[in-house]
């Protein structure tokens, strides 16, 4: 049975060999793919071969520090995750976060109506889910969130997601969708599914010794 969610890392700097591994281990036609790269790449460079493999996903990228994969923690490679036809993704690139933030909501509200999104419903928690990439360097978090959080009418859509790195040289980051790649803004993607989902959160007590 080919699972929902695919994975694969490579640490190969060639970026032919990368993108001829995640062809064979990611799924053949994803609706969704998020890459998560290490700017020991051409970030740039990356993000236009992966989205020109995969011509009809949405293709998300982040730089990082430091990647996960399924062995652990790793660093200077880039890591690729594929969803296959359970779910519906639809990503949005907030550029020049920092100056016009608000010019990205007619973008955002389009892609959330492309996948029937309800934006008045009672419980948005049943309505899907939301992956939010703000670059590192131009505190967009919280901007980021306040504009997709007031598409909808009732508090509960379900957001997680992290910020772009850049290896901790704290220069310039990177996040990019299908190929378009922006150091001053973030990514957003909307994803809707009939599978059941869990966000775990864990929280941490401090402890008296």
């Amino acid at each position: 049975m080919v699972k929902a969610i695919l994975s694969s890392y490579c640490h190969t700097s060639n970026l032919d060999s990368v993108a001829s591994q995640f062809k064979q281990e990611l799924h053949d036609q994803p609706t969704l793919v998020l890459f998560f790269a290490s700017t020991a790449y051409d970030f740039a460079a990356l993000s236009h071969q992966l989205h020109k493999m995969f011509p009809k996903s949405e293709v998300i990228g982040v730089t990082t520090v430091g990647e996960i994969s399924s062995t652990g923690f790793q660093s200077n490679g880039v890591v690729a995750m594929s969803f296959n036809q359970q779910f519906q993704a639809k990503g949005v690139l907030i550029d020049d976060i920092e100056r016009f933030p608000i010019y990205s909501r007619k973008h955002l509200l389009e892609a959330a109506n492309s996948l029937n999104i309800s934006l008045h419903s009672h419980q948005p928690e049943k309505e899907g889910l939301g992956l939010i990439f703000p670059n590192g360097l131009v505190a967009g978090e919280e901007k980021m969130l306040s504009i997709v959080n007031s598409l909808f009418e009732h508090e509960g859509f379900p957001i997680f997601g992290g910020t772009a790195g850049d290896d901790a040289k704290f220069t310039e980051t990177f996040v990019s969708v299908n190929g378009v790649v922006s150091s001053k803004g973030g990514a957003f993607v909307f994803i809707k599914t009939s599978l059941d989902f869990v966000i775990p959160k864990r929280k941490y007590f401090p402890t008296n010794r």
